[in-house]
Order: structure tokens, then C-alpha cells, then sequence
């Protein structure tokens, strides 16, 4: 089999075998500490560590003007603050490793389609980027740190239907504390006012550390999918950061509620729907396995995009034996955008037909939904692949458009 090979210039390096899959799987664990300009010397000589299995869309740099990168690059290029005690480091997945002969100090990394950077990828892709700018900017490389180090985690031999699921779950902690300030600034009151005599309430979980199986982060995921006054039906931009986490939300969220005007805010305006929006969430999940194509259905191991575990649906309080993965939930759910209005008075969102119509309009189109969502995977045997799709989510939304259109205009 061919790889993509990477030499990887290390520092020091430990190696361990996994305790649970040494012999079935042969996973080997590496732990290094990386040189940053040497990285960065890499990464121009061989191009740049591949993305698969990171949820996040690596291509998109808006992010690296927020507030924690300017602080990543100010730690950096501070010589009194050792980089690699202030930085979780970056966790990569891949076939093999191995020690390049006769030269200990690199590590010789061999990627398949679907292994990369599977967590601290935003980290990386800053840190090259700040070396490119400076050099650029003064003409030279003096400035350059040479003694700043970077944390990094290999793993071999990851089954790529753990990629998306480890990869998601690798990028869910650094938003935790954040909502949880959120909430004790009482910016969460509203949903609180909306949510309270639900069954499911006392799974949301506010406070970090609090019980529950409902983290707010999703419940905000789920509002952005339908919010029609930042993406709009007649336009063709769609909330496809959604799949991937809620650092975007959450961040968009806060800036938002802290100017103040609440009933300016999108979330405030879609409190109206937000039980049905959760509860739409939870009936997709549900009742998508009945759709899907019975090649599919037989043959689960090639498609990572659907789990098979039994899972407990709060929002409606029902147990299934099959998920949907997010990258390809979320754009489903978004398509249903085109059932949201928008008063021209007040602004607020509502059903532009009964909730039980929306239902049924999901159960008459889930089969077409469920084969674009397997064509998409199948173009490309990525499972991000399927939610960071701008073409997938304008194909799934149109479908739903025009259905909607047809059916009840």
C-alpha cells in the first residue's frame, strides 16, 4: 500500500505501546517534543501535515485572529515562557512511525487518506503562519524563536471509523469553561425560560463539571442551523462550521450577547421554534437507518459516518441502536431552514407550516437526503468530508427548497 510519508524533526521522543490494542491493532503511542522552527523548516521542505480527521475547516484563517491565537504568538516569541508548557500540543494519527535511520532525531511518519492532525490543528497551522508573516515581514528569519518547543502526540494504527468520532471528541473540551462563564453571566436565561418544564432540562448541562447528556453547546449548534437572518433561504451561504464543533457558536454567541441588545440577538429571535428545532434533531436521528439504502445498511463498516450504538434520545426520549455522525446530521437539519419565517415587524422566527407538516415533509424526502449524504461520503471516504461540504449543504438545501415550494406555496 502507498503512503504519504512525512519526516518528522524531534527533539526527544518516548514510545509506548497501547495497553487495550498492542496485538490486535499494533497501535503504538509516540510522544515528542518538536522543535517549532525545525517544524516550520519541515513544513516548507514537505508541505504541510495533512487535516483529515480534524473537524475543523483548516482552510478558513478567521480564526487565527482571535484573542487566544494573538496570546499563542505572543507566548511564542516570549523567551521566558517555555511554548510547550503553555500548549496542549498536537495529537496526529497515523498508519505507521518509525525512527529514520542513522538519524534518531526524526521520525518518519506514514499517512493514509483519512489520518492527519487529528487535534491541534488551529495550533500548527498559527504557528506556521506567524513564521511566515514575520519573515515576511522584516526580511529575515533573526527574529525566529529557536528554542521553543511544541507538544506532539502520534498514534499508529487508529481504525479510520474512530477518525471522526476521536477527532470530534479531542476538539469538545475547549469551549466547556467558556459557556459555563457564559452561563453565570445569566446569558443563558432565555433558553432557561424556554427549556425549563421540558423533560429533558435537567440534562442540559450549564455548569461545568454538572450532571447531564445535553451539553448547551449543542442546544447553540442546533439554533445556528436554523437561524434565516444570518443564512439566509434565497442565499447560498449556509452554517456549515456547525458540524464541527461549538467553538465558532460559542464565540459568536458571546460577542453577540455582550453588546447588550438581546432582542437584536438571532438566538432571542428563534426562541418561538427552538423546542421544535431540538425536537427535529433528535426524530432525524432517529428514524434515518429505516431510509438509508439496504448496501449501507448491510455493510456498516464501510461507512464511518454512522455509529452503531445504542444511544438515548433525550429531546424526545426515545433509545436508537444506530446515530448519524455530525458532519453528516447537520447539514440535513440545516435544509430545514426552509420551513423557518422571519416577521417583518419583530424580526422573530417562526413555522412557516404546522410542525407536523415539517415531519412529514422529513419522512417523504429521507431517502433522497439519506442517498446524497452516502454519495457524498462516497466521493471522497471522508467522513468531514460529508459536513465541511459547501456544495453538499447547497445540494441538500435545495432539495428541501424546492420540495417546500412544490408542496406548500
Amino acid at each position: 500500500m502507498s503512503y504519504n510519508v512525512w519526516e518528522l524533526p524531534t527533539k526527544v521522543k518516548r514510545m509506548a505501546p497501547d495497553p487495550n490494542h498492542k496485538h490486535d491493532l499494533n497501535q503504538i503511542h509516540f510522544w515528542c517534543f518538536v522543535n517549532i522552527y525545525d517544524l516550520w523548516e519541515a513544513t516548507k521542505a514537505q508541505g504541510s501535515l495533512p487535516f483529515d480527521p480534524n473537524p475543523r475547516e483548516h482552510e478558513d484563517s478567521t480564526d487565527l485572529n482571535s484573542t487566544v491565537m494573538k496570546e499563542q504568538r505572543e507566548t511564542f516569541f516570549d523567551d521566558e515562557t517555555p511554548f510547550h508548557q503553555w500548549n496542549l500540543g498536537v495529537t496526529i494519527f497515523v498508519r505507521e512511525a518509525e525512527e529514520v535511520e542513522n538519524q534518531r532525531g526524526k521520525l518518519k511518519l506514514y499517512f493514509d487518506k483519512g489520518d492527519g492532525i487529528s487535534n491541534g490543528g488551529t495550533t500548527y497551522r498559527n504557528l506556521m503562519k506567524t513564521i511566515d508573516d514575520t519573515i515576511k515581514k522584516e526580511g529575515n528569519r533573526d527574529s525566529i524563536p529557536r528554542d521553543q518547543h511544541l507538544w506532539i502526540s502520534v498514534r499508529t494504527n487508529i481504525p479510520k471509523t474512530w477518525n471522526a468520532r476521536m477527532a470530534e471528541a479531542h476538539n469538545k473540551t475547549s469551549k466547556v469553561l467558556e459557556t459555563a462563564l457564559l452561563n453565570a453571566e445569566n446569558k443563558f436565561s432565555d433558553i432557561i425560560k424556554v427549556l425549563k418544564n421540558k423533560s429533558y432540562f435537567n440534562e442540559i448541562i450549564f455548569k461545568q463539571n454538572a450532571p447531564g447528556n445535553i451539553d448547551i453547546s449543542l442546544i447553540l449548534r442546533i439554533m445556528e442551523a436554523f437561524d434565516v437572518s444570518r443564512f439566509a433561504n434565497d442565499s447560498d451561504v449556509h452554517p456549515v462550521h456547525v458540524y464541527s464543533g461549538s467553538g465558532r457558536v460559542i464565540t459568536a454567541f458571546k460577542k453577540r450577547v455582550d453588546i447588550g441588545r438581546k432582542e437584536n440577538e438571532p438566538f432571542h429571535r428563534m426562541l418561538d421554534i427552538l423546542p421544535e428545532c431540538l425536537e427535529l434533531y433528535d426524530i432525524i436521528r432517529s428514524s434515518f437507518f429505516d431510509y438509508l439504502p439496504s448496501r449501507v445498511q448491510n455493510n456498516l463498516n464501510k461507512h464511518p459516518w454512522i455509529k452503531e450504538k445504542n444511544t438515548q434520545l433525550y429531546f424526545i426520549n426515545k433509545e436508537i441502536d444506530y446515530d448519524l455522525l455530525t458532519p453528516a446530521l447537520f447539514p440535513i437539519l440545516g435544509s430545514f431552514r426552509n420551513f423557518v419565517g422571519q416577521d417583518s415587524i419583530d424580526q422573530n422566527m417562526y413555522w412557516k407550516t404546522s410542525f407536523k407538516n415539517i415531519v412529514s415533509s422529513w419522512k417523504e424526502n429521507a431517502e433522497k437526503l439519506m442517498k446524497k449524504t452516502m454519495s457524498q461520503y462516497e466521493e471522497t471516504d471522508a467522513v468531514h468530508d460529508i459536513g465541511r461540504s459547501k456544495y453538499h449543504w447547497s445540494n441538500i438545501h435545495d432539495q428541501m427548497n424546492v420540495y417546500f415550494e412544490k408542496t406548500f406555496e
